[in-house]
């Protein structure tokens, strides 16, 4: 994943609503600090994107990184 909006689909009829998610960048590739942006969940997928930090520059595309996910649904 980079700067740009993906979705994430969960395994199919997993939850059967929204559920509470988690994200982390679990490698660090770009020189630059960023963290995972969560743009939408809903039952079936999620929407993410690294999301750069300007502290150093203010320029804000990043460069490929690995996201690991959690996501529990309440009962």
């Amino acid at each position: 994943m980079n700067h740009n909006s993906k979705t994430v689909s969960f395994t199919k009829d997993f939850f059967t609503k929204q559920p509470n998610l988690l994200t982390r960048c679990s490698t660090y590739n770009g020189s630059d600090p960023a963290n995972t942006r969560i743009e939408q969940t809903l039952s079936l997928s999620f929407n993410v994107r690294i999301q750069e930090e300007t502290s150093r520059d203010a320029e804000t595309k990043h460069v490929n990184e690995n996201v690991s996910y959690i996501a529990v649904e309440e009962e």
